[in-house]
């Protein structure tokens, strides 16, 4: 519960080939708890919680990166 109302930023291995810049967890804010992810470029994403309930499950597509950022379906990962 004391995760819930903190905050927490990020910066992935820049060697990846995602072109995500930075992510950024705010619990303290008010109206949230927000995640914020912040991209080189754009990309085409979907969101989904995960079968847990205390995750989030983001997937991404570098297709199209000229284009607006618009949702991409989600694959079924092995095992789900």
């Amino acid at each position: 519960m004391p995760a819930l109302s903190m905050r927490e930023s990020l910066r992935p291995d820049r060697g990846g080939r995602l072109p995500l810049y930075e992510v950024v967890y705010e619990g303290d804010m008010e109206g949230g708890p927000f995640l914020t992810l912040e991209f080189h470029r754009t990309v085409r994403f979907a969101v989904r919680q995960g079968s847990d309930f205390r995750s989030v499950l983001i997937a991404v597509s570098l297709e199209g990166a000229q284009a607006p950022a618009h949702l991409c379906p989600f694959e079924k990962s092995p095992g789900r």
